[in-house]
């Protein structure tokens, strides 16, 4: 990464040629490219061009014009600086640097590929297998810090319709959608057959609109006063469940781990 970043000042460390080169005009500063196969097998090959900048454009002219001159032809078809193959200075900077150094490059091979298996995969898979157990706990408290936040906004919206502004119904609504976003939420992480099911005990957001309700009523007896405290302590003994039902979840089972996935299922 590092021999890949690039920095503000580095145009500093071009060449004056480079800097005041005209594009598609002038030729680059550095040597040719590699040739390929198909320039390999030319019968000009070698001959003329073999570097960028002025030097190599002389050189180039030159040549064809012992060419022409042997055929006995003109010098018309010279080819131009314009067309003349070549790379800039900086990118066969970054070459040679990358042959003095072939661990800083970006492959860490210098000019070549890396072989398979590439070492970053290899990092990456021991490192999951070291740090497995890491991974599986903080999304346990993704999971859990989750469910907390809503329910935590749940228990907020459903006070602020009931006791400020005595909307019974948006309450219960509220408390409703947001109740089963918490079901969902723990049915997506844990599987049916680990406790992942829809448990009762998460609906206390739900059961305390439902109490309020009865409390804040239009129409309060003492029977349905006395109902809904039994139903507020039946919420707190909700949330002690609720304690037990993650503790399950996150707890060790000592079992022997495998290295198949399951599905929404357990298939």
């Amino acid at each position: 990464l590092d021999s890949s970043r690039k920095l503000l000042s580095t145009w500093e460390e071009q060449g004056l040629y480079d800097i005041f080169r005209i594009p598609f005009v002038m030729p680059n500063g550095a040597d040719s490219p590699e040739v390929s196969d198909e320039e390999n097998e030319s019968p000009t090959r070698g001959k003329g061009y073999k570097h960028g900048g002025l030097p190599g454009v002389a050189a180039k002219v030159a040549a064809k014009m012992k060419e022409a001159h042997e055929a006995g032809a003109t010098t018309t078809e010279a080819r131009v600086p314009g067309l003349t193959p070549g790379n800039p200075t900086w990118y066969e900077k970054e070459l040679e640097e990358r042959e003095e150094s072939p661990e800083n490059s970006p492959s860490g091979y210098g000019r070549g590929a890396q072989p398979e298996p590439y070492e970053h995969f290899e990092l990456l898979r021991n490192a999951q297998k070291e740090w497995w157990g890491c991974e599986a706990y903080m999304r346990v408290c993704f999971l859990f810090g989750m469910m907390h936040l809503v329910m935590a906004f749940s228990y907020w919206i459903t006070l602020h319709n009931i006791a400020e502004l005595g909307m019974v119904w948006c309450s219960n609504l509220g408390a409703a959608g947001l109740t089963a976003g918490v079901w969902i939420i723990f049915r997506l992480d844990v599987l049916p057959e680990h406790g992942g099911a829809f448990p009762v005990e998460i609906g206390g957001p739900f059961v305390t609109s439902v109490t309020l309700g009865m409390m804040y009523g239009h129409t309060i007896t003492q029977t349905m006063m006395d109902v809904a405290r039994g139903v507020a302590i039946l919420i707190i003994f909700m949330h002690l469940a609720l304690v037990f039902r993650m503790y399950s979840v996150s707890k060790p089972l000592f079992g022997k781990a495998h290295h198949q996935a399951k599905e929404s299922g357990g298939r």
